[in-house]
């Protein structure tokens, strides 16, 4: 019976979950950051330059780590959207793999494999939903192999060969470049290893300088081939891009917190000392990565490496308190198959109730289309698109970047703006009609950048001409703070007060969200 639920737990549930993650994929869209820097990417391999032609607010980093995808999806024929899931799935797989070979050394072997390594692939794989494989995903699980190799060498004292070595601090250079607020978890654990060893010698090791090396050469690349990044778009971004993110309340933080302030007290009353050392460990680069979500827009996305270390160190909070408890032994054949009755439960319900989705795969050899992912709505937007716009130049004024993955991802029409949204246009608005709720500071930024922005916009309609403007008419558009039209906004605008006079209101609108119509504007023939 045990060794039937061995293999449950260390080959079937594991199966299942890797399933529901497929299954997750299939069921939601492409998540529109993803989609947005898979279509720049195409454009910039095309020719166009980055930064000045495309512009995103992000490093080029995530440009390079795009590129074999989109090399892979010409070369064989693959649907974007399909080989940008596939392509981060298997990134996102290996750092996992790269992961779960260092925590072989930290978790008890049965534990390891019946608990831990399903557990690992629900945090990785299931929690992010949405989310999955956005830049601080990715950046998280490059820097965990760093993270989990300074506790082995410093706590267990296990050396690694010198290849190993350099290769880790090379993920970690690469975390840092990617998102670069993550040197804060860096700092963090460099400095808790310094208060427990207390030697600045054994801390500067050549892990260390292969991070700093990374980070240099980096640094080396964006001044001399990106340098519009540092001239142009980081002034545009402090000046524009702080209208977006949500409210930190928006993201159930106090239940994080709550069990974040109990893991901390608890960790007092383990009486494993590498589990304790191991919890205090994870306790302060959970609160270095609650600050870096602080330091920026507050997106659910950039949570990600809080929550991924929080419920890591969660995992070994609870099996640690379990290995405690008189007459209860977490590797007892009792737990062991409570819980592989449960993972089996659940994820067989998942499964069943989105088995359509592998149907529709396996019979048709395509992603599933957007009304049986749910979304009917997206369905006709495609068809209309593809319809009435085939191999059409689109311009999209929106402040939200979905559009963007939307029309190059799903339908035969051509996204040609550089920008992935209308970003800068939110934080340009409150400048122009309440200036007063404005630093001085952001008063002198954005006026440093507004001609260039709305410059921008009416230079690629313009040069596109394109057959039909499709327009946000909601009162309230997304990161507005007031109320705001479009239609308004250029007819006030001197630069683009003209714009619409080549088009005409088409009497129509199009699903580019799934409960959102956009106007559509026809150019004049």
């Amino acid at each position: 019976m045990m060794i039937l639920v061995n293999v449950g737990l260390r080959v079937i549930i594991p199966i299942m979950i890797i399933m529901v993650f497929v299954l997750m994929s299939l069921s939601q869209p492409i998540n529109g950051d993803i989609g947005w820097l898979f279509h720049a990417t195409t454009q910039w391999l095309n020719g166009k330059e980055l930064y000045v032609d495309i512009i995103e607010v992000n490093p080029p980093l995530i440009f390079y780590i795009m590129s074999p995808a989109v090399f892979f999806s010409k070369a064989f024929g693959v649907n974007p959207v399909l080989m940008a899931k596939l392509y981060l799935s298997f990134i996102t797989l290996g750092l996992t793999v790269i992961h779960l070979m260092l925590m072989f050394r930290v978790v008890h072997k049965n534990l390891f494999f019946n608990m831990y390594l399903p557990c690992i692939l629900l945090i990785v794989f299931v929690i992010p939903g949405y989310d999955f494989s956005q830049r601080d995903h990715l950046a998280i699980l490059l820097l965990l192999p760093y993270l989990t190799c300074r506790y082995l060498k410093f706590f267990k004292h296990i050396e690694f060969n010198f290849f190993t070595i350099i290769s880790l601090g090379f993920l970690a250079g690469l975390s840092i470049c990617l998102k670069p607020h993550f040197i804060l978890l860096v700092i963090s654990c460099e400095l808790f290893w310094f208060v427990k060893v207390k030697s600045i010698n054994l801390l500067i090791d050549a892990m260390i300088y292969s991070i700093i090396l990374t980070c240099a050469l980096f640094y080396v690349l964006l001044i001399v081939c990106h340098y519009t990044y540092i001239s142009e778009m980081v002034p545009l971004a402090l000046a524009t891009y702080w209208t977006y993110g949500k409210s930190i309340y928006s993201f159930n933080l106090w239940n994080y917190l709550y069990f974040y302030t109990v893991m901390i007290f608890i960790s007092r009353f383990i009486e494993s000392e590498s589990n304790r050392i191991l919890i205090v460990f994870f306790n302060i680069l959970i609160a270095a990565a609650f600050i870096n979500f602080l330091l920026q827009s507050h997106y659910s996305y950039q949570l990600l490496p809080f929550k991924t270390l929080f419920y890591i160190n969660l995992f070994v909070v609870v099996t640690s308190l379990l290995g405690q408890v008189s007459g209860f032994s977490i590797l007892s054949k009792t737990y062991y198959f409570i819980s592989f009755l449960l993972s089996f439960y659940y994820l067989s319900m998942y499964m069943k109730e989105n088995w359509r989705l592998f149907e529709y795969v396996y019979d048709y050899r395509a992603l599933p289309p957007f009304h049986l992912m749910g979304y009917e709505n997206l369905s006709d937007g495609v068809s209309e698109i593809n319809n009435k716009f085939d191999g059409e130049n689109l311009y999209v004024l929106s402040s939200n970047v979905w559009p963007s993955a939307f029309i190059s991802g799903y339908t035969k029409a051509k996204w040609v703006s550089g920008f992935p949204a209308l970003w800068p246009l939110p934080a340009i608005d409150m400048y122009q009609r309440n200036p007063e709720k404005l630093t001085k500071d952001k008063i002198v930024r954005i006026s440093n950048v507004e001609k260039n922005v709305i410059s921008r916009i009416l230079l690629e309609i313009e040069i596109y001409k394109p057959k039909a403007i499709l327009i946000d008419a909601r009162e309230n558009p997304s990161y507005f703070i007031d109320d705001f039209s479009y239609l308004e906004f250029f007819r006030e605008e001197h630069m683009l007060s003209k714009v619409f006079d080549d088009y005409s209101d088409s009497g129509y609108e199009i699903n580019v969200y799934n409960r959102v119509k956009f106007k559509v504007y026809i150019r004049n023939q």
